[in-house]
């Protein structure tokens, strides 16, 4: 074990560097047709049946497919990549903040590696999320007013849980911005942000008043049908199948995510082997929360705690919304770890600030939350952490752990 105690710790991060290479291929290569419609679907909503949310890369894919012959695989698989290097790159310059085995871990890095949803929207809004945490900085600037707009009205028409974690955010960025001894008027700040924010605000009830519906899908579902020659599936483009997965669910409604979170809490779902699903996800909500707050210089630990609340609370709707309570996690902890980046950034100048920053939080909470530093020797233990993206069983767990994904893809 004394390789582990190693300053730089070596062995693990380029281990680590390793199964995002070998898992990266996984991911392509699981996702390769029309009818892995979670995740290739997910990217080829589009506006043919008429302005829907998630529409506006389907849309682009399209017209440039339509245009030059070549299959939507390929620029779904383009962007997917594109969008993990960038994180990957933005993360990098979070490390003054953050360890670099931590940003590499399987609770951050390698988590769409682990989880398969690197071929999802996820990556590509984290990471505009996390470009604009770095605009915000200069708020002042109309120039930044106008580029972080256009970025998150680009994220929101991707997907639209980029609001839950980003707009109330950006409106606290924004008033500590602006924050300083000659102008404490919180309420004003407060409806500059509104202002600030306006046009990405108003794309965000657009969005969700055009939530979609099933004629819809079927529109969808039928352009690309007209596209069947260049796009690789095994049934789905068959002109008698209906629209499957990412597609189909624009027809879902309350009653839907209300049926799948019965299911969870109570029904068929809500236990594996004999745990209670919904108290395992709690617990991993909490152990990785806890990492994350121990992660780093000791001085951030409150200023991190108050962060992951406030991040959690504007999140916590998807995880009634829907069951991939993983990638809620991943957002979760992706966007409080630029939020917090961004906070200490805003704050270098002003200590009176931070202090505000540290005392958000009621103190029954922070109590709670002391964090938990793995350092030395436990940092072996990163190797044995998993966040399946959904429906948490063990053996979805075990194989999902960076110390057997390898043996996973032999094995299996």
């Amino acid at each position: 074990m004394l390789f582990l105690q190693k300053k730089n710790f070596n062995f693990l991060i380029y281990y680590f560097i390793f199964i995002i290479f070998i898992g990266a291929i996984k991911n392509f290569l699981d996702n390769t047709e029309y009818d892995d419609s979670w995740t290739i679907g997910e990217w080829l909503i589009n506006y043919s049946g008429g302005f829907i949310r998630r529409g506006l890369f389907g849309s682009i894919i399209y017209e440039i497919s339509n245009l030059t012959k070549i299959s939507p695989i390929f620029f779904v698989h383009f962007i997917s990549l594109f969008s993990y290097i960038f994180l990957l790159n933005l993360l990098w310059y979070t490390k003054k903040y953050f360890s670099k085995l931590f940003l590499l871990s399987p609770i951050v890095g390698l988590c769409p590696i682990l989880g398969d949803f690197l071929v999802r929207k996820d990556l590509f809004g984290i990471a505009i999320y996390g470009f604009c945490t770095f605009l915000i900085k200069e708020s002042k600037d109309l120039k930044s007013i106008f580029l972080i707009n256009v970025f998150s009205i680009i994220a929101i028409l991707n997907h639209e849980s980029f609001v839950f974690y980003a707009i109330p955010s950006f409106i606290i960025l924004n008033i500590f911005c602006n924050y300083d001894l000659n102008h404490k008027n919180l309420l004003v700040l407060f409806f500059r942000s509104i202002i600030f924010l306006m046009p990405s605000l108003i794309v965000t009830f657009l969005v969700f008043y055009y939530r979609g519906n099933p004629s819809i899908a079927i529109d969808i579902h039928h352009s690309w049908q007209v596209l069947s020659n260049i796009m690789p599936s095994s049934k789905s483009l068959f002109l008698d199948q209906p629209p499957i997965g990412a597609i189909n669910s624009l027809g879902w409604n309350f009653n839907n995510s209300k049926e799948l979170l019965m299911r969870v809490i109570l029904g068929k779902d809500s236990f594996s082997f004999v745990l209670y699903i919904p108290a395992v996800w709690m617990l991993t909500i909490f152990v990785i929360g806890q990492i994350f707050i121990g992660d780093g210089e000791n001085s951030f630990v409150r200023l991190k705690a108050n962060v992951l609340l406030v991040q959690f609370a504007s999140i916590s709707p998807l995880f009634l919304l829907g069951w991939d309570y993983g990638r809620w996690i991943f957002l979760w902890i992706g966007s409080s770890i630029f939020f917090t980046t961004a906070l200490i950034e805003i704050s270098k100048k002003n200590k009176i600030l931070l202090r505000k920053l540290e005392n958000l939080s009621p103190k029954y909470l922070m109590h709670k939350m002391k964090g938990i530093n793995l350092q030395g020797k436990w940092k072996i233990l990163y190797l044995f952490i998993s966040i399946p993206h959904c429906c948490w069983t063990i053996s979805n767990y075990f194989w999902k752990t960076p110390i057997f994904y390898p043996f996973s893809l032999i094995l299996k």
